[in-house]
């Protein structure tokens, strides 16, 4: 008989989780289960004036768009959700790049035109854009905006894992560390895990794996999607 369709179970914070499953556009059943929490940090800081912004996340975006109603920012973004975002909140259209290390190689080869630039940020991120521009000399500033919390993975998704086909995104290398965490010790039914990255992947060493291309959101969901779209093999009883 043919298995079901896998269930996809988001385990990201849940406004990134429904904007990732509205790009995913799959008819799998989707479960969300967040192990990351959004913390608003700052509420009341004064923002210092700004020609350009940097985003490197929606989170960031909305939260530094209720801080101002100033839109005359030019704005540069990591990520397409991020950009869409953006536009969405009223600042000008960005300029776009896939990641954070392409975004400063391409200010690097600009001329300073003296333009204070601001990047509001989570508390924890990946690469120092501020300090790194700033060595090259920019005028950036980073304020810390937000910060993610983590909690255990619900027993409600640990019981979907135990019983069915599920099929879990992984987007970062702490997620990937929790969730492995969270599910060493049970016996998976039938899951698949698709990691944007090759050392993501790595942390589930044994389990059903696929990766990524490029480690993008536009190459995760492309990965996904043909994997949700591939025939399924008969199996019998």
């Amino acid at each position: 008989m043919l298995t079901g369709p896998k269930t996809v179970l988001m385990i990201r914070a849940y406004d990134q989780a429904v904007d990732f499953v509205s790009d995913i556009a799959v008819a799998n059943p989707v479960t969300f289960a967040p192990m990351v929490c959004i913390e608003p940090l700052n509420t009341d800081q004064t923002l210092p004036p700004v020609d350009r912004l940097i985003f490197t996340s929606s989170n960031a975006v909305r939260l530094f768009a209720n801080k101002t109603k100033d839109r005359s920012m030019d704005v540069a973004c990591v990520g397409s959700v991020t950009a869409r975002i953006t536009e969405e909140c009223g600042f000008k259209t960005p300029q776009l790049f896939e990641t954070a290390a392409q975004l400063v190689t391409s200010f690097q080869r600009e001329a300073h035109d003296g333009a204070h630039i601001l990047y509001p940020r989570a508390e924890t991120v990946s690469l120092d854009i501020a300090g790194v521009l700033a060595r090259t000399g920019f005028d950036v500033t980073d304020i810390v905006i937000y910060r993610q919390t983590f909690q255990p993975l619900s027993r409600d998704a640990i019981d979907l894992i135990e019983s069915s086909s599920v099929f879990v995104p992984i987007f970062s290398m702490e997620i990937a560390k929790r969730f492995h965490a969270a599910i060493v010790s049970i016996k998976p039914h039938d899951l698949t895990l698709v990691c944007i990255s090759g050392p993501v992947a790595a942390v589930f060493n044994g389990f059903s794996v696929e990766i990524a291309p490029k480690p993008t959101r536009a190459a995760l969901i492309a990965r996904i999607k043909t994997c949700l779209s591939a025939k399924k093999p008969e199996q019998s009883l």
